[in-house]
């Protein structure tokens, strides 16, 4: 299920569940205006409004749905890019192991030249 369509059955259960609801003062008057507090709680941020119960369980509904959408995914690229740098670093070092600077002699111990470091 793509994220324009949840957006919009989220934002029309939130107009159908909130449009009634006193406490919310025609914050929920439209599914567009829904839309708006759509966004904020994908983003996981609570709206300074007070819902009724059925209204709080669509919200907390696209909070986790937000956490799936963006921190799982990106846990999932930077294991990956972790992963990449460490099969990197092996690889170099490989390269360099009983390399001997031509300046000075001295074994390579990292890709940086030692004498850059003095």
């Amino acid at each position: 299920i793509n994220a324009e369509y949840m957006g919009v059955v989220c934002s029309t259960l939130f107009y159908l569940l909130e449009t009634n609801n006193p406490q919310t003062k025609d914050k929920f008057s439209s599914i567009p205006l829904s839309m708006f507090y759509c966004i904020i709680f994908l983003g996981g941020e609570w709206a300074v409004v007070e819902f009724t119960v059925p209204g709080k369980l669509v919200g907390v509904f696209i909070m986790m749905m937000g956490i799936g959408v963006f921190a799982v995914p990106t846990g999932i690229l930077f294991g990956g890019f972790e992963e990449m740098m460490k099969t990197r670093k092996e690889i170099i070092d490989k390269q360099i192991e009983g390399k001997k600077c031509v300046d000075c002699g001295n074994e390579i111990q990292n890709v940086i030249h030692h004498r850059t470091l003095d």
